[in-house]
C-alpha cells in the first residue's frame, strides 16, 4: 500500500534529476535551427504552390480543348 502511494514521489524526483543532467541546446543553436526550419518551410511552400499553379493550368488547358 505505501508503495504505492510513493511511487509518484519517487517518479518526480528522478524526472527532475534526469533534468538537471540535460545539456540545452545554446541559443545561437537554436536560432540557427530555426532559420534552417523557416528557410526549409519557405522553399517547400514555394514548390508546393509552383506545382499546384502548374498542374492547375495544365488541367485547364486539357479541359478547354
Amino acid at each position: 500500500m505505501i508503495k504505492s502511494l510513493t511511487w509518484p514521489i519517487q517518479y518526480v524526483r528522478e524526472s527532475i534529476a534526469e533534468l538537471r543532467k540535460t545539456e540545452w541546446p545554446k541559443k545561437n543553436m537554436i536560432i540557427n535551427h530555426t532559420v534552417v526550419v523557416l528557410v526549409t518551410m519557405i522553399i517547400i511552400t514555394a514548390f508546393v504552390a509552383a506545382a499546384d499553379y502548374l498542374l492547375s493550368w495544365l488541367l485547364q488547358v486539357i479541359i478547354i480543348r
